[in-house]
C-alpha cells in the first residue's frame, strides 16, 4: 500500500511539473539583443504601450531585472497586431498607454515585428 501511495504522489507531482513551466513567460530579448535580431526571427520583448493606433502599436522597450522588476530603455519599437492575435491574461482593451506585457514577434525590420502573441503582465510586474 506504501508504494502504491509513493508512486501515486510521483505520478501527480510529475504531472504538475511541466504544467508550473508552461506558466512562466518566456525570457525576453534585452534591448540590444533585439537590435541585432534578424528579419524573420522569433523574438519575445518586455514592453511597455505608449500607443495604440488601429493594429499598430507603439511602446517601449524594456530590459528585465527579474520576473517581477524591468526597466525602461528608452528604445521604442512599432509592433503590428493583427485582428486574433491572441491576448493572454487580458483583452484587447488592455492593449493600451501604460500597459506592460511580453509579446512573440516576428521581426520585420529595425525596431519593428508582427505580433504574435500577447501576455499581458501589468498589475504583476513594475518598472522603474
Amino acid at each position: 500500500m506504501k508504494t502504491f501511495i509513493a508512486a501515486s504522489f510521483a505520478a501527480l507531482l510529475a504531472s504538475t511539473v511541466p504544467a508550473a513551466a508552461q506558466m512562466q513567460p518566456p525570457t525576453p530579448l534585452s534591448a540590444s539583443e533585439f537590435a541585432s535580431a534578424a528579419v524573420g526571427s522569433r523574438v519575445s520583448l518586455a514592453v511597455r504601450v505608449d500607443a495604440r493606433v488601429r493594429s499598430i502599436v507603439r511602446a517601449e522597450l524594456l530590459d528585465r531585472e527579474t520576473d517581477e522588476l524591468y526597466h525602461a530603455t528608452g528604445v521604442r519599437v512599432e509592433l503590428y497586431q493583427a485582428g486574433g492575435t491572441p491576448i493572454v491574461m487580458g483583452t484587447p482593451a488592455d492593449v493600451k498607454p501604460g500597459a506592460v506585457a511580453i509579446v512573440t514577434a516576428v521581426v520585420t525590420g529595425k525596431r519593428r515585428a508582427d505580433l504574435k502573441r500577447i501576455i499581458i503582465l501589468t498589475s504583476y510586474v513594475s518598472v522603474r
